[in-house]
Formats: C-alpha cells, sequence, structure tokens
C-alpha cells in the first residue's frame, strides 16, 4: 500500500516550528494516558454526547498517529498519512467531514474506502499553552452524520479540557523526576560531607601528631618519617574519594 501525506497549507511560520511541534509530541508520547480516569472520561463522555461508536485522543508524530485514548478501536497507531488528523492540523478550526464518500480529500483513502469504512469524522486539535499543536479530540462513525455549528463548540470545548489534564500530567512528571533527581543530589552531598568531616580527620591527626614526636625525638625520626608517609597515602586515598563522590553529585544532577 502507497502511503500518500497530505500536502502542508499552513503559514510558512507554523510549518517552520514542525521540529518544536514534534519535540512537544515526544513528550507527551511517553506520558501513560491509560492510568488518567479524567482523559478517559472526556474520551467516553465525546462518543456519548456525539452519538458516535469511536472517539480518541490522538497525537501526529512524524510519521505515525499515536491513538493515546481511545473507545471504540482496537489499534494504537496509524500511519499518518492514512489519518483524517493531519488533515485537522492543518487547518486553524475544527475538521468535520459529515461524509467521507462525499469528500474529495478522502473518499479514496483505505480507511473510508476499506477496513472500518469510516464514513463520519469530527476532530478539535490539542494546543498547549505554548501554543504546539500535538494532535486532536476526535470522534469518528462507519455512517454519516449531521455536526452544527453547536456541536462543534462543544467538542472544542472537550478539547480543551482534554489539553489542560494532559499539561496537568506532564507537569506532575516532570516535578516528581526533578524531585528524584534532588534527592540524589542531595545523597551524594550528603556522601562528600561525610567523607569531609570523618574520613580526613584521623590521617591529618595521625600526621600532625607524628610531626610533633619528630620535633620531641629526633632519634627516631626515620621511623616516624615512615609512619607520616603511610598517613598521607591514606590522605591521598580520601582526597580521590571525595573526587569520585563529586562526581557522582554531578552525574545526578545531570540526570
Amino acid at each position: 500500500m502507497n502511503i500518500e501525506f497530505y500536502p502542508q497549507t499552513k503559514s510558512t511560520q507554523i510549518v517552520v516550528s514542525e521540529s518544536g511541534r514534534l519535540r512537544a509530541v515526544n513528550q507527551y508520547y511517553n506520558l501513560d494516558f491509560d492510568l488518567n480516569k479524567g482523559l478517559q472520561g472526556i474520551v467516553k463522555l465525546a462518543a456519548e454526547m456525539f452519538k458516535t461508536p469511536i472517539a480518541m485522543i490522538t497525537l501526529v508524530g512524524k510519521t505515525d498517529l499515536y491513538m493515546k485514548v481511545r473507545k471504540g478501536v482496537d489499534v494504537c497507531t496509524m500511519p499518518r498519512g492514512l489519518s483524517f488528523c493531519t488533515k485537522a492540523l492543518e487547518q486553524e478550526d475544527i475538521l468535520v467531514v459529515e461524509n467521507t464518500m462525499l469528500d474529495a480529500r478522502f473518499s479514496n483513502n483505505p480507511i473510508v474506502t476499506d477496513g472500518p469504512q469510516i464514513r463520519f469524522y469530527a476532530g478539535a486539535q490539542l494546543t498547549t499553552s505554548c501554543g504546539e499543536t500535538l494532535g486532536t479530540l476526535c470522534v469518528l462513525d462507519v455512517k454519516p452524520h449531521k455536526f452544527p455549528q453547536a456541536k462543534q463548540h462543544l467538542l472544542e470545548e472537550l478539547a480543551n479540557q482534554a489539553m489542560y489534564l494532559m499539561e496537568l500530567q506532564l507537569s506532575m512528571e516532570t516535578t516528581q523526576k526533578n524531585l528524584a533527581c534532588i534527592e540524589k543530589q542531595n545523597q551524594a552531598l550528603a556522601r562528600i560531607a561525610f567523607v569531609q568531616s570523618h574520613e580526613f580527620r584521623s590521617p591529618v591527626a595521625s600526621i600532625l601528631g607524628l610531626m610533633n614526636i619528630i620535633k620531641d625525638d629526633y632519634s627516631n625520626a626515620n621511623e616516624y618519617l615512615e609512619l607520616m608517609e603511610e598517613a598521607v597515602k591514606n590522605l591521598d586515598e580520601k582526597i580521590h574519594m571525595v573526587v569520585a563522590s563529586t562526581n557522582l553529585a554531578q552525574e545526578a544532577i545531570m540526570a
């Protein structure tokens, strides 16, 4: 099957930002929406409100469409070139196709002519607070639908609520990762503090003690110097421990 991608029709400014949009898509793609009851509820409500057997929250990636939350379909991904959602991202407002067989953009699409034989599609964009359009909240059916302006407004409102919950989940998971990073950093710094406050005391005390002994008793200076050398080596090892602990702290910060 040959996959054809719909041509971009948005302004040059938005097309240029496609790389930024895809970075945002990747952030949300890695989130587990299966446990988000709010998003599950929105998809279910959309299907019931618009009386369609299929509803989903999608993310439009570089080559694929990802169905992150879905009702009425078993597959979770499909080629981007076959998806209605790709076309929905190319226009400013909601995309409504009341009868796909009467729309030249979709009448020859394999998911219209074969497979599920989709006849109706309505999709509202999911746009972040930074202006990146990730995908859609959409409803589909195997029979045509009339979809007046009032219904379009309701679908847009549901999409806005879905985007709010998605951003909230991303923010919460990012905060948890940051807290985990800070905890790693604190543990590494605590190890450094322990080494500095405890491990250095013993060799330094030994060196100072031996120096005092040598001042009082020159006859056994060689023996004391050997002991001092051992204490210096011990101190050198502790210094290497501090350097290693510092590197661990830096790795924790960068992780």
